[in-house]
């Protein structure tokens, strides 16, 4: 008799401590999941108003993208956000061309849809064979004004397109009374990440990598040609990269460009390259 009371006893307790742990289990998730519930609650309450009573109006998609990038800049270096519009210009980095008109621009005056073209066309692109040159700013895109258009999310979009497309522009132009109009079909453009290559003096060369991308190796490859690389004394390779951009670049992954590079450098160059 005594022996069963004592295994009843001890199974009770067995029990009890099961059935505690499993409570207390749940009782702590329930506590978690409760904590993230309120700070929740708090960001979404701060947000609203800001909304509400910030002195200007606010785009709910700026705020909410900053308070990400905010986040992530809590962990560590390499952890990056990338909104639409900056993926979209990553991938196009990447792979070393895109699809558009041609031309290199920048907003007319801070704030301001209307943009300035800052250098001349490429020879050969949609833009150059359209007549557009330096100095035009684009005023309005199919016929409607782009005074208030966000330039990132709505002028270059708008500009760029599938390969084959058109897209009509106006631009106003020093010395010219009326508006200029164009049709420029788009086209495929190329990205360079190497756009200097010469001799420093007879036997040492130069080559300037402004950033890496799927198109470099190639590149480096016709510039070491171009160079007689296996004539050289010595070759200069300068690397002139935008550290967070490249940060956040290689931190995203994109270790085969930099590494691809290496190989021809390792074969037909060896000690004869220098960095600087």
């Amino acid at each position: 008799m005594k022996s069963r009371l004592s295994f009843l006893f001890f199974s009770i307790i067995l029990v009890a401590s099961s059935l505690g742990g499993l409570l207390g289990d749940r009782l702590k998730d329930k506590a978690t999941l409760e904590g993230r519930e309120d700070l929740i609650r708090r960001f979404t309450e701060t947000l609203a108003l800001i909304q509400e009573q910030h002195f200007q109006e606010v785009s709910t998609e700026k705020l909410v993208e900053s308070a990400i990038q905010g986040l992530l800049r809590t962990l560590d270096p390499h952890s990056s956000f990338f909104t639409t519009p900056d993926y979209s210009r990553l991938q196009e980095e990447q792979k070393g061309k895109y699809y558009g008109l041609g031309i290199t621009i920048r907003p007319e005056g801070p704030g301001s849809g209307h943009v300035m073209v800052m250098e001349p066309p490429v020879p050969g692109t949609p833009a150059y064979k359209a007549g557009i040159r330096a100095g035009d700013i684009i005023v309005e895109i199919r016929g409607e004004s782009i005074e208030d258009w966000d330039v990132n999310t709505e002028v270059i979009p708008n500009l760029k397109g599938p390969k084959g497309t058109t897209v009509d522009i106006r631009v106003e132009r020093p010395g010219e009374p009326q508006l200029l109009p164009f049709t420029v079909e788009r086209d495929e453009i190329p990205l360079y990440t190497i756009k200097h290559v010469f001799y420093v003096r007879p036997g040492i060369g130069y080559i300037r990598i402004d950033k890496f991308s799927e198109t470099t190796n190639g590149e480096l490859v016709q510039a070491l040609k171009q160079l007689e690389v296996l004539t050289l004394e010595g070759l200069v390779l300068e690397e002139r990269l935008d550290l967070e951009a490249d940060r956040r670049e290689l931190g995203a992954g994109h270790l085969q460009p930099p590494l691809a590079c290496a190989k021809p450098l390792a074969a037909g160059v060896d000690d004869q390259v220098h960095d600087a």
